[in-house]
């Protein structure tokens, strides 16, 4: 295990500038989370992506030990005082382990539906999964027995849990909102998050609205009264290249261009929602955007997305991860602007929205989660350096830079991994832009938007599962590689300084690496086998575009007024709404009746039952 402290400002020092109340006392349960702590045992659970494991670390002695768990754990939560639970994508289950106070051991499995994402726990046993592709919530008794099903629109894929037990929220990543399942009736309300517009800048004669996101785990105040969500707002209406010059121009949308603070394409944000009668209340927004010093990088602009938000046990304040950009935030959400000198090593420079006093300061790499002792000490997990880190005083750190795991991955998709992430650096992105390929593609899945690029409006589509081999790639230009694309995207959509050849190839070994998302299973066998028919027939003549085991004949063809659009693949399709070139079919159903009129074969001879059991037949691809 290696010794190093990484943080550039400690926990008691952000404390003491922010004037806050170090008396801690309430163990609320918290969010979904990649970290989890077990004082009762006195250990630290993280899970280790890519390798379908988790890692113990023992807070006394610092030491490591690792479980095989299964493919693609996503979320763990603190069951009770000697048991966790993992979620697996994959495999339709959650894994339960026990501590016997020297190591993990795995007592149980549960089988669930399609996508387990977000987990949380009351710390007393009972338990609640999010099936995301699926859109339910699922809770668990302590026993293990499923109990109740929430229906939750959007993929929900992170949850949070009222301290006081009564009110569970779910946050889904398409759609931007935020639903409340009361737990004692069934009944939910759901929120969208606020609305919020760009600036005026050389090529926008009006301010955009900008588009939310939810792009991590959100969290509930001790006290039960506020919701942290990490929301990005997006400008994906501007074009990319406004003057139809083939150049990087990601930001020259905006007078206020790369590198500021300002307000520009992509926007970290954080949204509080009143939860104080268990209901939802529009709350306020905290821009995250700044500069940063520190003494291990050059002053820099950091806008990533957020990935997770998680109060301190006392309340007063929240730990920000932006993964993609290297760095924690601690906010005091106040709702004021300031410019503050908190610490020579950590200057900050709010943005033009509304934003609390904070610090900010640099972590390994890709900083996913935060959790708190009873005590109040805080450590961070950096999923891509698989490390964990204590922010807190350096007199007393001895797990800080605890190694979670040796990975067992070949280089070329280690290295594919943090460039897929990366939203600093020159490489990847114009400075300041705070893109990455997981902004758009975070999970390596779509982000559910359309966006303008150079060629017009394009669906962005999931790069999840092996997509390596279903070339030609983009919607037009038949763009032979992934990493042909990865070049392209990182040059000219994103602003980056270049990639090597090299490098653009293990961006490809990632994407190839990231699993396909699971989804629902159909129960009516006999509509699918019917929708088979009908979609491989002559006369509807969906089979012959979409064949073979991705579904594609790796071609082009003329339509809908374009020349030349490439057959993308249809294996899961049921999980990468919105559909077509322009994303102008919301559902699979809206797709086969845009065809109607011959244009993508033809379903104007249907009936609404044959195009129900097409439309089952998709959704098993």
């Amino acid at each position: 295990m290696t010794h190093k402290t990484i943080s550039s400002l400690s926990l008691l020092s952000v404390l003491a500038l922010m004037g806050c109340n170090t008396d801690l006392g309430i163990d609320a349960p918290t969010g979904s989370s990649s970290l989890a702590v077990a004082d009762d045992v006195g250990a630290l659970y993280a899970l280790n992506e890519g390798l379908g494991s988790i890692s113990r670390v023992d807070l006394a002695t610092g030491d490591v030990e690792e479980t095989q768990l299964g493919e693609t754990p996503f979320r763990v939560a603190r069951l009770d005082g000697e048991r966790v639970a993992v979620s697996l994508r994959s495999e339709r289950a959650i894994v339960i382990l026990t501590d016997d106070g020297t190591g993990l051991t795995v007592t149980d499995r549960l089988q669930v539906g399609a996508d387990p994402a977000g987990l949380v726990s009351d710390g007393a046993g009972r338990l609640f999964v999010a099936l995301a592709t699926q859109g339910e919530i699922w809770e668990f008794s302590a026993a293990g027995e499923h109990v109740n099903t929430f229906e939750v629109e959007g993929q929900p894929n992170w949850l949070a849990l009222r301290p006081q037990g009564d009110v569970l929220y779910a946050a889904s990543a398409y759609g931007a909102t935020v639903t409340s399942i009361d737990l004692a009736t069934g009944e939910t309300e759901t929120i969208e998050m606020p609305v919020m517009e760009g600036l005026e800048g050389d090529h926008v004669d009006t301010p955009v609205t900008l588009t939310a996101r939810i792009t991590g785990d959100p969290s509930i105040s001790p006290d039960g009264e506020t919701m942290a969500v990490p929301v990005t707002y997006l400008d994906n209406v501007t074009p990319t290249d406004p003057d139809g010059d083939d150049v990087p121009e990601p930001e020259s949308s905006y007078s206020s261009g790369a590198g500021s603070v300002g307000v520009t394409r992509i926007n970290p944000t954080l949204v509080t929602l009143g939860t104080v009668d268990g209901g939802l209340d529009e709350g306020d927004t905290f821009f995250l955007a700044g500069q940063v010093t520190s003494n291990q990088r050059s002053s820099e602009v950091v806008r990533g997305y957020v990935s997770s938000a998680t109060w301190h046990p006392d309340g007063t304040f929240l730990w920000i991860t932006m993964e993609g950009s290297n760095i924690v935030q601690a906010l005091l959400p106040v709702a004021r602007q300031v410019t503050t000198d908190y610490h020579d090593d950590a200057t900050v420079t709010n943005g033009e929205m509304v934003s609390g006093d904070r610090a900010i300061f640099a972590t390994d790499a890709g900083p996913r989660g935060v959790a708190f002792t009873v005590d109040g000490e805080a450590y961070v997990h950096s999923f891509l350096d698989r490390q964990i880190a204590l922010l807190g005083d350096e007199a007393t750190v001895e797990v800080s830079g605890a190694v979670l795991s040796e990975s067992t991955l070949p280089d070329s998709i280690e290295e594919g991994r943090k460039l897929f992430y990366a939203s600093t650096g020159a490489i990847m992105s114009a400075d300041g832009s705070g893109m990455s390929c997981a902004t758009c593609h975070l999970q390596g899945r779509n982000d559910g938007l359309t966006w303008n690029l150079e060629q017009g409006l394009r669906q962005t589509p999931s790069l999840a599962g092996e997509v390596g081999h279903t070339a030609p790639f983009t919607w037009i230009d038949g763009v032979d590689s992934v990493a042909d694309e990865a070049m392209h995207t990182s040059e000219v959509r994103m602003g980056g300084a270049g990639l090597t050849q090299a490098e653009a190839d293990a961006i490809a070994s990632f994407v190839d690496f990231t699993p396909l998302p699971d989804t629902p299973d159909v129960s009516d066998s006999d509509a699918v086998s019917r929708g088979a028919e009908i979609f491989f027939s002559a006369e509807v003549g969906c089979g012959s575009c979409h064949y073979g085991d991705d579904y594609t004949d790796h071609d082009s063809h003329d339509m809908f007024g374009l020349e030349g659009v490439n057959t993308p693949r249809l294996k899961g399709v049921a999980a990468s709404a919105p559909y077509l070139h322009d994303g102008s079919a919301a559902t699979l159903r809206d797709v086969l009746d845009a065809v109607k009129d011959g244009e993508m074969g033809d379903t104007s001879s249907l009936s609404d039952e044959q195009m129900d059991d097409l439309e089952a037949f998709l959704r098993t691809l």
